[in-house]
C-alpha cells in the first residue's frame, strides 16, 4: 500500500511514521516555550 504524491510515491508506513514524529516534536514545542 502505498500513498502517491504529485511528484513521488511513499509507502504508507513511512507516511504514518512521519506524522508520529510531527506530532511529538510539536508536543515538545508547546511544553517547551522558545
Amino acid at each position: 500500500m502505498s500513498v502517491c504524491l504529485e511528484t513521488s510515491c511513499v509507502d504508507a508506513s513511512y507516511m504514518v511514521l512521519f506524522v508520529i514524529i510531527f506530532i511529538i516534536c510539536g508536543i515538545f514545542l508547546v511544553r517547551i516555550p522558545l
